[in-house]
């Protein structure tokens, strides 16, 4: 998961690199690994930097920082491997959605559904990190009211010479909600190498805040429905007549 975490981060910080944004507050979130920060440093040096990291917090406890941050103070936030992790995406992006100025940008990463597909013929799924379909991802950011989502994928394997080290690299990462002990008897068969392969899918997704005269546009294009009693009502306040 450090691994994956860190190669995440890369390719993260690399499709910033085509974006135009000067930040002045960024939001460092998720599974944090130092090389993002201080990446994030060196790139944008006049920034403030706010991490809240997922693995000394619990999820729950992640969501409530992100909730105590006040309204459009922040320009980009990077979240790193957090939506595996979180009940409740819907209500994630929004408080994203919240945090951001107005041109604002939110990065993400995200573990897809060909993740871990090894594991998943041997160790029950509750014990197991949410796998997200990218296109599913992109929905949720429109629902959201984010503007121009751009989202890609990728992917690797890492192979492990040892099956024990990879529960216990498992279990540690949280990828495995158990100790190791508890996953003894269930070892994942080994390739015709003689390796233990785990594959990740990696959802890589960007989405920007709207500036806000096109949220007002947006919302006068809404059809409303006005009931006919006060359709009159609204006829006899402008013109003063029954």
């Amino acid at each position: 998961m450090f691994v994956i975490a860190s190669e995440a981060a890369k390719e993260m910080l690399a499709r910033l690199a085509w974006v135009l944004l000067e930040p002045r507050c960024i939001l460092n979130v998720g599974c944090a690994v130092d090389s993002l920060e201080g990446a994030l440093k060196a790139r944008y040096p006049a920034a403030e930097i706010i991490t809240i990291d997922l693995h000394t917090l619990k999820a729950e406890q992640t969501i409530q920082r992100i909730l105590s941050q006040a309204d459009q103070t922040v320009d980009l936030i990077c979240a790193n491997l957090l939506l595996p992790w979180t009940h409740d995406i819907t209500f994630l992006f929004r408080q994203c959605k919240r945090l951001l100025r107005e041109e604002g940008l939110f990065s993400l990463t995200a573990l897809g559904v060909d993740s871990l597909k090894e594991c998943r013929t041997v160790y029950p799924a509750k014990d197991m990190p949410q796998l997200l379909d990218m296109h599913d991802i992109g929905d949720l950011l429109v629902q959201s009211k984010f503007a121009d989502p751009v989202l890609d994928v990728d992917y690797c394997v890492i192979n492990y010479s040892d099956p024990k080290r990879l529960v216990e690299e498992l279990c540690l990462t949280g990828m495995l909600t158990k100790s190791p002990a508890a996953y003894e008897s269930a070892l994942l068969p080994a390739s015709n190498e003689g390796k233990w392969p785990v594959s990740y899918e990696l959802i890589y997704a960007h989405a920007w805040m709207p500036a806000l005269i096109e949220e007002d546009q947006a919302r006068a294009g809404q059809l409303m429905e006005i009931s006919l009693s006060d359709m009159k009502r609204r006829l006899r306040e402008s013109t003063g007549s029954l």
